[in-house]
C-alpha cells in the first residue's frame, strides 16, 4: 500500500508542486517514490511506494500505450485469472504487479472495470486520449482519497496534508463539525476540512471536461426483512469457512511475511489461525496494571496456536507523548488513547522488519459483535460496562427528525447523541447556534437511502448506519489505514472481503447472533481452528486506558497541568475556554467513576487542539 497523489491545472502543473505534495505522504510509501507529467503537463501523478509485491518492476505511475496512466494505494485479489484471460485478449503486461491489472481492465471494460475489483484500494487513472481523469475507493471506505476542486484545478491525495503541501490553505468544515459535534462521526462526503471532501466508499470520481462527477460502483445493502429466512446451520457454516479461509488466503500474496494483530478476541484470533505460519509473530498491545490489558490473554492463545507473540507494553506517559502526533499523522479525532496504541505497536511491527498485517476489523458488522448491534436485536440485553462508548450514558440529544424517518433510533445513534450533548456543551454558544440540530439531522437524512432501508430488518438498518459513519469514518481511516500506514504498515483486511459481505447479508440477524451469545454463527465458523477458551469469551473493544482519569488524578492541581497538556493556548473558536474549564475543575474534585462519561469529549476536543496547532493554517495558494 501506498501513498497516491493526482494534480490536474489548466494554468500547469511543475514538479516541484508533485514533490511537495508527496513529502507528507512518504511514511505510507518509504520504499520508493514516481513522478510524471502527462505531455502538455497539465496533470501530474505521483506516488510514494510501500513494496509488498514485484519489488523489483511494481514502481508506479505505471503507464499502458493506449495513453493511460494509473496509481494506485492498496491491493487487488485474484488477479491471477484475470490476468491470463487480458492476456490473451491481448493487453501487454510489464510488470507482475497486482496494481497493473485495473489498468488493462479500464482499457477493456471502461467505467465498468471497478465492478471486477476486489480488494482494498483507492486509485487515480488518467485517460489521456479522452483527457479524462478518474477516481475510485474501495467498497468499504478502507483506503483513504481526498479531493479539491477549485475553478480550473482539481487535486487529489491519500492524505489533506498531501493537499496543504501543493498549496491549499486548510480550515475546519464547520458544518462537518457540527455533524461531529452530534454524533462524533463525519459525514460520508465530507473531511475536516472546508472544500477537502472524502471520495464515499465504493464510488467513482469523474472528471472530464471541467466537470465532476461523483457516482457510485457499488452500495451496501440487505435483503427486505420479509425475505430473510433461516438457513440449515451446517451447510451454511462449511460455506462461510470456505469463504473466509479463501478470504485470508487470497490476502497472503506477498514477497514479505504476512503477521497479524492478535488480541484476547474471536476475530483477531480465527484470523491468526487462519494465517497459519506458525514461524511469523503476531503482534498484541498490552497496559500493564490496567484492568482492561488482554495481553496475557493474547499469549495464552498465541500458546494454544503455537505461534510466538511480540506485544508492546504502554503506560500513560508513553500514550500521552504522541497524542498530538497521532491526530497529525491520522487526521482524525480519537476518543481514546486506542488510535496511539495502534499507531505506537505499528512502529514496533515496522521496527523489527514487518510490513503487512492482516487484522480482524469488519468482523464485528457482518457478525453482529457490537453491543449495540445486539440491544437492537434483543432490547435490554447491553452491559454497562460499554455505556458512554456503545451505550447510551446520559440524556441524549433530541434527534426527531432521524426518528421519524428510521422508524426507531438505532442504540448507537443514541449512545452518540449523549455524547454529542456533552460534547455540544464544550463549545461555544456561536458554534452551537451556527448550524440547528434540525439542520445537522436533515442533512444527515440526505445521505440515506431511507424508503429503501425502512424495507430492511432493523438490525441491517443498523449496520448499514455504523458501516457508513463508524466504520468507514472512524474505524478504517482512524484507528486503520492512519494509524497504520503513519508507520509505513499496510493491513489487509479478510472480514471485508466482497464475496464473504455478499453471503452474509441474505443471512436472517437471528441466526448471527444468539441471546447472549454474540458473533454466534462466527463462534460456529471458527470452532475447528480455536481452542474453546476463545470461543467462550465476550466481545470486548479496543480501548487504550483513560489519559484524563490518570492526569486528574495525579495531584489535586492537575487539572491544571492537563489544560497545557490537551488544551494548550489558543484554542481554536468554536470551544468554550470558560465551559472547558469548569468542566475539568468538576472532573478534577469528582470520583474517578464520573470520567468514564467525560472521557470521548474531551479526547475528541484535544485532537481538535492538536490538529489546530499542527496542520490548520494558510499556505501559499495553488499555483
Amino acid at each position: 500500500m501506498c501513498g497516491i497523489l493526482a494534480y490536474y491545472a489548466q494554468a500547469g502543473v511543475k514538479l516541484r508542486q508533485l514533490e511537495a505534495g508527496l513529502l507528507p505522504l512518504r511514511s505510507r510509501g518509504p520504499d520508493g517514490a514516481g513522478l510524471w507529467l502527462n505531455s502538455d503537463q497539465t496533470l501530474g501523478l505521483a506516488h510514494s511506494r510501500l513494496a509488498t509485491r514485484d519489488l523489483k518492476n511494481g514502481q508506479q505511475p505505471l503507464h499502458a500505450p493506449e495513453g493511460l496512466s494509473l496509481v494506485i494505494n492498496g491491493e487487488l485479489y485474484g488477479v491471477e485469472a484475470l490476468r491470463q484471460e487480458l492476456s490473451a485478449q491481448g493487453f501487454r503486461f510489464q510488470t507482475l504487479s497486482d496494481s497493473e491489472v485495473a489498468l488493462a481492465l479500464y482499457a477493456r471494460d471502461g467505467l465498468d472495470f471497478f465492478k471486477q475489483l476486489r480488494g482494498e484500494f483507492a486509485l487515480i487513472l488518467w485517460d489521456q486520449p479522452r483527457q479524462r481523469l478518474i477516481a475510485a475507493r474501495d467498497r468499504f471506505g478502507i483506503k483513504p482519497l481526498v479531493y479539491h476542486q477549485a475553478a480550473d484545478s482539481l487535486v487529489l491525495a491519500s492524505k489533506a496534508a498531501a493537499l496543504k503541501a501543493c498549496g491549499l490553505s486548510l480550515e475546519w468544515d464547520l458544518l462537518n463539525l457540527a455533524q461531529i459535534s452530534c454524533l462524533q462521526y463525519p459525514l460520508p462526503d465530507r473531511s475536516l476540512f472546508k472544500g477537502v471532501y472524502s471520495l464515499p466508499p465504493g464510488h467513482f470520481l469523474l472528471w472530464e471536461d471541467q466537470r465532476l462527477q461523483i457516482a457510485p460502483y457499488w452500495e451496501m445493502d440487505y435483503p427486505e426483512r420479509s425475505e430473510l429466512k433461516f438457513e440449515t446451520a451446517e451447510p451454511l457454516i462449511q460455506e462461510l469457512r470456505e469463504i473466509l479461509t479463501e478470504a485470508v488466503s487470497l490476502r497472503l500474496a506477498a514477497d514479505y511475511p504476512v503477521s497479524s494483530y492478535l488480541s484476547a478476541g474471536l476475530d483477531s484470533s480465527l484470523i491468526t489461525a487462519l494465517r497459519g505460519d506458525l514461524q511469523t509473530p503476531a503482534f498484541c498491545v498490552g497496559f500493564p496494571g490496567w484492568e482492561g490489558d488482554e495481553s496475557g490473554l493474547a499469549q495464552e492463545t498465541a500458546q494454544a496456536l503455537g505461534l510466538p507473540l511480540e506485544t508492546l507494553s504502554l503506560n500513560h506517559e508513553l500514550l500521552l507523548s504522541e497524542l498530538a502526533q497521532t491526530a497529525l499523522v491520522t487526521e482524525g479525532l480519537a476518543i481514546n488513547a486506542h488510535v496511539t496504541a495502534r499507531y505506537l505497536l505499528c512502529r514496533k511491527i515496522q521496527a523489527l522488519g514487518y510490513k503487512i498485517m492482516l487484522t480482524g476489523e469488519g468482523a464485528d458488522e457482518l457478525f453482529g459483535g457490537y453491543a449495540h448491534l445486539i440491544e437492537d436485536l434483543y432490547p435490554g440485553t447491553g452491559s454497562r460496562e460499554l455505556q458512554g462508548m456503545h451505550l447510551p450514558l446520559g440524556p441524549p440529544l433530541a434527534l426527531p427528525l432521524l426518528e421519524a424517518e428510521l422508524g426507531t433510533l438505532p442504540t448507537f445513534i443514541q449512545a452518540k447523541a449523549s455524547l454529542g450533548a456533552r460534547l455540544r456543551s464544550l463549545l461555544s454558544p456561536d458554534f452551537r447556534a451556527s448550524v440547528s440540530l434540525p439542520e445537522i439531522q436533515q442533512t444527515l437524512l440526505q445521505y440515506l437511502p431511507v424508503e429503501q432501508m425502512r424495507k430492511w430488518h432493523p438490525f441491517h438498518r443498523s449496520t448499514w448506519l455504523w458501516s457508513k459513519l463508524a466504520l468507514a469514518g472512524y474505524i478504517l481511516p482512524t484507528v486503520g489505514d492512519g494509524a497504520e500506514m503513519a508507520a509505513g504498515i499496510e493491513s489487509r483486511l479478510p472480514f471485508l472481503d466482497t464475496r464473504l459481505f455478499e453471503r452474509v447479508r441474505t443471512v436472517a440477524p437471528e441466526q448471527l447472533v444468539q441471546p447472549g451469545r454474540d458473533k454466534a454463527l462466527l463462534r460456529e465458523v471458527a470452532r475447528p481452528f480455536l481452542p474453546e477458551m476463545v470461543l467462550k469469551r465476550s466481545k470486548a473493544p479496543f480501548l487504550a486506558p483513560s489519559l484524563l482519569s490518570e492526569n486528574l488524578q495525579k495531584t489535586p492541581q492537575s487539572w491544571y497541568e492537563l489544560l497545557e497538556v490537551f488544551f494548550p493556548d489558543p484554542l481554536p473558536a468554536f470551544i468554550d475556554r470558560a465551559a472547558l474549564h469548569q468542566r475539568l475543575q468538576v472532573l478534577a474534585l469528582a470520583d474517578p467513576s464520573a470520567h468514564q462519561a467525560w472521557e470521548p469529549p474531551l479526547m475528541l476536543l484535544a485532537s481538535v487542539c492538536a490538529l489546530e496547532r499542527q496542520l490548520i493554517g494558510p499556505s501559499e495558494g495553488m499555483k
